[in-house]
């Protein structure tokens, strides 16, 4: 089974040294969503502190998979 590095990034990196074994691409998709579901709800006053957060998940051997771009805008009104 493939393993999976969920690396996030805001004003510095923060990398996943051990990654996570998922089936395929599909399900490293869905645990990214989950993962930045789960920073929105437990994170929230980092999230408004650092208004634009990516969380790009790699293949073993470093290649880039994909990424989630997560963009916090205040209140325009």
């Amino acid at each position: 089974m493939p393993r999976f590095f969920f690396h996030m990034h805001f004003d510095a990196p923060l990398l996943d040294l051990d990654g996570v074994e998922l089936p395929d691409v599909i399900a490293a998709r869905q645990e990214a969503l989950r993962y930045a579901v789960a920073l929105v709800a437990n994170e929230a006053v980092e999230v408004w502190k650092h208004p634009r957060w990516t969380i790009k998940v790699a293949k073993e051997g470093g290649a880039l998979a994909f990424q989630v771009d997560l963009i916090s805008v205040p209140d325009l009104h």
